[in-house]
This record gives structure tokens, C-alpha cells and sequence, in this order.
């Protein structure tokens, strides 16, 4: 990991400090150990989607963890807060991943992440209905693929 994650790292420590919490407080909040919480402060590790779930959940923006884009907090863009749905942002991830081989491109785990919650942010916006998801996740495929391509 290292250079690539460390902005990710820095933004990650910044919402702790925000939120007043240690180290230890935010690992227990996430439900990891101390020491897997410090790999994603130090950049050494990408947390993965349950603890992401739980950044979620304390009102931390995944897009903005991941990408450094948009608000930190959710609900400071006027939408409201968007619902985590693990089982989808995992659906989302594999389909990017696969999309990535298909094409024969290897995808950085920064590069996954980012674009598998850029995608779930679209679906959540454009599809109130999850049964219409299924097909925003083949659409947003599509487009990928077609980005890959050009």
C-alpha cells in the first residue's frame, strides 16, 4: 500500500480527531483491533467494506474517505444521508473487479475503491426501488467498460 493510501490515511485521522476519539475508542468503533485500526492511519492497509460500513455509520462520507471529493460529513450536500447497504457496495465491487479482468486491466485497491463508491452513490441517488438496482449496477458496467476502452 503506502504512498498511494496516505491521503486516504490523513483524512481517515482527521475525521477521528474530529470526532475526539483515540486510536483504541475509533478500533472499538469499527469493531477491529488497535493494530489493523493503525495500518489504515499509517496507509499500510485499505479498511475493509465492514469497517467502512461503520465509518458510515458514524456519519463519515465514504466518498470523501476514499476519494478526497464532496463532503466529509454526510448530509452536508442537502441530499441527505445516504443508506450503507453492504450486501450492494460488495455486489458493486466484484462487478468492477470482473469488468477490470474482462478487460485484461489489473485495479489497484485505491482504484477499485473508488470507483465501486462512486458507483453505489450513483445507485443510491438514481434508484429509490433496490429491485431497480440490479439494473443501475448493469448500466453503471457498461459504462465503465466503455471508459476502458476509449
Amino acid at each position: 500500500m503506502g504512498l498511494a493510501h496516505e491521503p486516504m490515511a490523513r483524512r481517515l485521522r482527521d475525521a477521528r480527531e474530529i470526532l475526539g476519539l483515540t486510536q483504541t475508542e475509533m478500533a472499538s468503533r469499527l469493531r477491529v483491533k488497535l493494530r489493523a485500526y493503525q495500518s489504515y492511519e499509517s496507509a499500510h492497509r485499505l479498511p475493509q467494506a465492514d469497517s467502512l460500513e461503520a465509518l458510515h455509520g458514524l456519519g463519515i462520507s465514504i466518498d470523501w474517505l476514499l476519494t478526497g471529493t464532496g463532503a466529509m460529513w454526510l448530509g452536508q450536500t442537502g441530499k441527505g444521508r445516504i443508506p450503507w447497504d453492504a450486501v450492494l457496495c460488495q455486489q458493486i465491487a466484484e462487478a468492477v473487479a470482473q469488468v477490470y479482468a474482462d478487460a485484461g486491466r489489473d485495479v489497484a485497491a485505491a482504484e477499485l475503491a473508488e470507483v465501486a463508491v462512486r458507483a453505489y452513490i450513483d445507485l443510491m441517488n438514481a434508484y429509490d426501488d433496490p429491485a431497480d438496482r440490479s439494473l443501475g449496477i448493469r448500466l453503471a458496467m457498461e459504462q465503465i467498460r466503455r471508459t476502458l476502452r476509449a
